[in-house]
């Protein structure tokens, strides 16, 4: 299974000696991921873990009829799920989704180096 958390915007209503925040400040925050932190796929679309993770980046091509890919896949592997945040997206219109969309070349550097496995 794989499972994305959702981060929150929180707006900051006192300041702490933990942060670099001011009053009024917004923040994002997220819940914490025990467990061994990893990087499976970059936002380049290199593969750092060949497998299940690629193989899911891979069909969200397919799902959306090649118009955009998932990368930047990072989190934890827990027994039987994995627990991902902050993904990244490449469209076929470069920085459509933000600076970190790199386009039609993103999705070739990704195919580059992906091996389709038997999930494919």
């Amino acid at each position: 299974m794989v499972q994305f958390t959702v981060p929150v915007l929180l707006q900051v209503e006192s300041s702490s000696k933990f942060g670099d925040f001011s009053f009024g400040d917004y923040i994002t925050a997220e819940d914490f991921f025990p467990g061994k932190f990893e990087k499976y796929v970059n936002n380049a679309g290199l593969l750092l873990y060949a497998g299940t993770l690629s193989s899911f980046c891979h069909f969200t091509y397919h799902k959306s009829k090649g118009n955009m890919l998932i990368v930047d896949i990072q989190g934890v592997m827990t027994t039987g799920s994995y627990l991902l945040t902050d993904p990244s997206l490449h469209s076929k219109k470069q920085c459509q989704y933000g600076d970190l969309d790199h386009g039609m070349n993103g999705i070739y550097n990704f195919f580059t180096t992906h091996e389709c496995t038997g999930i494919c």
